[in-house]
C-alpha cells in the first residue's frame, strides 16, 4: 500500500545563505533557471567569477547563495514523450533530406551529421517558439503588435478574451517571477488575479483540426505556478499556438481534480530533485 503524500513543511533552507556575490539579475531570461528570493524575485543568470570574468550561474552557486531551481528544472525529471518524439522526427527528416547522406560512407560520421542537423532543427523550433512567446507577451504588456507574428497574437488575444469574457489585455499580467516556500521558483506566462486564472502558452507544429497530445508535465507546471502566485484554486489553461500554421490555436483547460493530483506529483518530483542535488528538502513523502 502506498502512503499518502504528506503536506510538506515550509523550509526554505538549513541556515543563512552566504553573502550575495556580484551577479547579473533581471526579471528573467529564457535561459535563467535560478531564482533569487527578494522583492521582486529575480533570476540570477550570470555571476562574476574569481578571474574577474562573467560566467553562467551553476548549481554550486545556487546551493551556496540560497537560490532556487525553476519549475522546468523539476518537471523535466520525467521523460517528455512529445519532445523526444519531435527530436526523433527531426533526425529521421534529416536522414531523408540531407544533401550529403548518399556521399557519407562511414556510419559514425553519418550519425554525427544527422544528429547535428536534427539538433539544429530542434533549436530553430525553440527559437521560433521563443519569438512567438515574446511577441504575445509584448502585445499584452504594451498593445504593440509585431507584424511578423500578427496572426499568432490575434489567435492568443482571441483565446484570452474567450477565457474571461472580455477582450482587454490590461486584465492580464505576464512573466511574473515568484517563489514557493517549498524551495522552487518560476515565471508564469500570463495570469489574471481578477479572474482567478493562470495561462501558459505553448508553441507547436500542428495543422487545423489536428488533435494535440496533452502531457502531464504541463499540468504539473501550471499547478506549481498557481500555487506560487497565491491562486491555489485558479483555473489553469494551456494555449497552444501553431508554429507552422500561424493563426491556428487550441486551448486546453485542466480539470481541478487533475491539477490537485499534478501538484502532488510536482511536490514529489521536487523532493526527489532536492535530495539528489543536496538542496534543503521537503518533509518525507
Amino acid at each position: 500500500m502506498v502512503a499518502a503524500l504528506k503536506e510538506p513543511e515550509v523550509r526554505m533552507g538549513t541556515g543563512k545563505a552566504a553573502a550575495q556575490p556580484e551577479v547579473r539579475m533581471g526579471t528573467g531570461s529564457e535561459s535563467a533557471h535560478w531564482y533569487a528570493p527578494g522583492d521582486p524575485v529575480q533570476c540570477a543568470y550570470e555571476i562574476l567569477g574569481a578571474n574577474g570574468k562573467w560566467r553562467n550561474v551553476n548549481m554550486r552557486d545556487a546551493r551556496k547563495y540560497g537560490w532556487l531551481p525553476g519549475v522546468s528544472s523539476i518537471t523535466r525529471i520525467e521523460t517528455a514523450p512529445g519532445l523526444e518524439r519531435f527530436k526523433r522526427k527531426q533526425i529521421m527528416y534529416a536522414a531523408l533530406t540531407h544533401p550529403e547522406v548518399e556521399n557519407i560512407k562511414d556510419h559514425n560520421e553519418l550519425f554525427r551529421v544527422l544528429e547535428k542537423d536534427g539538433a539544429a532543427q530542434v533549436k530553430k523550433a525553440a527559437e521560433d517558439g521563443t519569438a512567438i512567446h515574446k511577441a504575445v507577451e509584448t502585445y499584452i504588456q504594451t498593445g504593440l503588435v509585431d507584424t511578423d507574428y500578427a496572426e499568432h497574437i490575434t489567435a492568443a488575444r482571441k483565446a484570452l478574451a474567450e477565457l474571461i469574457g472580455v477582450d482587454d489585455r490590461t486584465k492580464w499580467t505576464v512573466e511574473t517571477a515568484a517563489i514557493h516556500p517549498y524551495g522552487v521558483g518560476g515565471r508564469s506566462d500570463c495570469h489574471s488575479s481578477e479572474f482567478n486564472i493562470v495561462v501558459d502558452f505553448k508553441s507547436r507544429e500542428f495543422a487545423p483540426g489536428q488533435k494535440l497530445d496533452i502531457y502531464p508535465n504541463q499540468g504539473q507546471q501550471l499547478a506549481a505556478y498557481r500555487e506560487m502566485l497565491g491562486l491555489p484554486s485558479a483555473r489553469a489553461v494551456n494555449v497552444y499556438l501553431s508554429r507552422n500554421h500561424p493563426g491556428e490555436c487550441q486551448v486546453h483547460e485542466w480539470d481541478q481534480d487533475k491539477l490537485a493530483k499534478h501538484w502532488r506529483e510536482f511536490r514529489a518530483l521536487l523532493q526527489f530533485w532536492q535530495i539528489k542535488n543536496n538542496f534543503p528538502e521537503l518533509s518525507e513523502v
